[in-house]
């Protein structure tokens, strides 16, 4: 499942080659980070579990057996970090359907300040955009959120996507399901981006996300991090976008996140010093 090439450098990280290693680091770290940035919405959270599940990566790098894509290996150990690991900043905040409902409500309600220009508010907007389809993914339980960010928006299929979770690929698609039915219902009836009938507009909602501190005008996490010209999963999909569900389409629109130079320091630090070992195949 893996090349000879790959099998070379994988032994010679294996054997604490630093240049082999940080090639494999690079070759994951935007994977690991995007799905757990989808996990526990906040950026900094996912730095730290990024972190860590790269530090579990490479302690375990023995142990891979080629067996499977070296992407699906990584994704189980993500994966099963990230299911078992504690609550974080945003998972504690206890949002529901029924709490972003409110906060949708409100939005429209806030008096547009003129004073933004039309520039800056679509820039405002579609970090608005992104908080908030983030945010619904927190509605889900971590099996179903998990199962949702795999398919729906990293488009791994029943058969990776089952090896990754260690569950049957009926079991997979059954927990896709669940979780897109109910992220479905309550988008369908008051996305803008989904159907221009509805009333909730991003556009509309940045005063009140401001005003409640949920975005801030001089930092914008999301956007920043992200590479959406060169969104791999973007191109794939637009010429198919037709056939794609609504909300798939809403949530494949997001960017594509590149970790930050701050995490991968951080990384090369621990490799420098030397604070773990990498496990040695036998």
């Amino acid at each position: 499942m893996v090349s000879e090439q790959f099998e070379v450098t994988l032994k010679k990280a294996v054997g604490g080659d630093a240049s082999s290693l940080n090639f494999l680091i690079k070759e994951i770290q935007d994977k690991v980070y995007n799905l757990a940035v989808r996990m526990l919405k906040n950026p900094h959270d996912a730095e730290d579990a990024t972190q860590e599940i790269i530090i579990r990566v490479i302690q375990n790098l023995g142990s891979f057996q080629g067996r499977s894509r070296f992407s699906t290996w990584v994704y189980k150990i993500a994966s099963n970090y990230l299911l078992t690991t504690q609550k974080r900043q945003a998972e504690l905040l206890g949002i529901t359907f029924e709490f972003i409902n409110k906060h949708l409500e409100a939005g429209g309600k806030v008096p547009i300040d003129h004073t933004i220009s039309e520039p800056d508010r679509e820039l405002l907007a579609h970090e608005v955009k992104i908080h908030c389809t983030h945010s619904m993914l927190l509605c889900l339980d971590r099996n179903l959120r998990l199962a949702f960010i795999l398919k729906i928006i990293l488009n791994i299929d029943s058969k990776q996507g089952a090896e990754i979770l260690g569950i049957t690929p009926e079991a997979y698609r059954k927990r896709v399901s669940r979780g897109r039915k109910l992220v479905s219902e309550f988008v369908m009836g008051k996305c803008g981006h989904i159907n221009k009938e509805n009333p909730c507009r991003c556009k509309r909602r940045v005063e009140f996300a401001l005003r409640k501190k949920v975005i801030d005008s001089g930092k914008l996490p999301y956007i920043s991090q992200g590479i959406e010209s060169d969104n791999k999963i973007i191109r794939t999909y637009a010429n198919e976008v037709e056939k794609l569900d609504e909300v798939t389409t809403v949530y494949r629109s997001n960017p594509y996140y590149k970790s930050t130079g701050i995490l991968s320091e951080k990384i090369k630090e621990l490799i420098v010093s030397g604070e773990f070992s990498i496990l040695v195949a036998p």
